[in-house]
């Protein structure tokens, strides 16, 4: 299946959210995309998409020594198709302010942590953000969440 097309709809908005956002992200690679459905009771836990190191060459030749760099979601399904399964993430402005440099602490992040608006379920739209950011998918309540995923992969930080 030659999912070209879907790479070629997307570019355009993902450097214009790259550039808006003043991430400025270097990417040339895209990986294949990937189709989930979340059931009532699904979701997936906070995580990252980026790995720690870059890709070896298990990965495939195209993405030897890249890592990703931009992240998004587009909406499947329509928002009254199920409840719940909402995109969050957690904002880090201030959390790292609460670090100490010695001993252990642990942070409240629920203050921290964002909704994407209800708008962002609309069959059609999609979220845009950078792969480090820490992100989940909210327990489906009700009835079915389908979503596309794809990762824009670019050289290593400097």
């Amino acid at each position: 299946l030659d999912e070209s097309w879907i790479d070629e709809t997307l570019k355009p908005y993902i450097d214009k959210a790259n550039e808006d956002c003043d991430w400025n992200l270097q990417w040339d690679k895209t990986e294949k995309a990937q189709y989930t459905e979340y059931e009532t009771e699904q979701y997936y836990k906070w995580h990252i998409d980026q790995l720690a190191k870059p890709y070896s060459e298990k990965f495939g030749k195209d993405y030897q020594g890249k890592i990703r760099k931009l992240s998004v979601t587009i909406s499947l399904s329509h928002p009254e198709e199920y409840e719940g399964g909402h995109f969050q993430w957690i904002e880090p402005v201030g959390i790292f302010d609460k670090l100490k440099s010695t001993g252990t602490q642990t942070i409240d992040v629920d203050q921290y942590i964002q909704t994407a608006p209800f708008s962002a379920k609309e069959k059609g739209s999609f979220i845009i953000f950078p792969s480090f950011v820490h992100h989940q998918v909210a327990p489906v309540t009700k009835g079915t969440r389908v979503s596309l995923v794809s990762w824009y992969h670019g050289n290593p930080y400097v």
